[in-house]
């Protein structure tokens, strides 16, 4: 059973569909409004999968609430009409279309504990959460995991691990 938010259903967790997408500032709210992403390039994405949309490093976000929202992947579509320049003022290959939520807390990955970094300098690229990562992230989203086994809260740190519901 999906996990209810103020009239917001989250989307039921799926091994091996968490990806992190790196988003500007100033991107994020039309994400939201159009409940959409740009990208030059298809992912292996499939319908049902969670893009992790976490904001990119710069001296206005707060390092510790990169990730606001997430976008439950639904379709590609290629961007034959130049939307995504009339949206984001650059033009984009393809749309990737689905249903935006916002994450139960703000966070970002580092914060997490998890078993590598995926935040690299100067990257604004997808990238696949490591399965090892995956629960750990989909707790800190709010999606619901009652069939998956939550992390050992070991390498995290009190108020992040209490923040996501592994510590009480």
């Amino acid at each position: 059973m999906p996990l209810e938010r103020d009239g917001d259903v989250m989307p039921q967790y799926i091994p091996g569909t968490l990806w992190k997408f790196n988003v500007r500032a100033r991107h994020l709210p039309l994400c939201v409004r159009y409940s959409m992403f740009a990208d030059q390039v298809q992912h292996s994405l499939q319908r049902g999968s969670v893009l992790v949309l976490q904001l990119t490093k710069s001296p206005l976000a707060d390092p510790h609430r990169r990730v606001t929202h997430i976008i439950c992947f639904d379709r590609y579509e290629r961007d034959v009409d130049s939307l995504s320049e009339k949206i984001w003022g650059t033009r984009y290959e393809y749309l990737l279309r689905g249903t935006v939520h916002p994450v139960k807390r703000p966070f970002s990955l580092e914060d997490l504990g998890l078993s590598r970094s995926y935040s690299r300098q100067g990257m604004i690229s997808h990238e696949r959460i490591d399965l090892v990562d995956e629960v750990r992230v989909a707790l800190a989203i709010g999606l619901n995991t009652a069939d998956q086994t939550p992390p050992a809260p070991s390498n995290l740190s009190g108020r992040v691990a209490s923040s996501i519901g592994i510590l009480r």
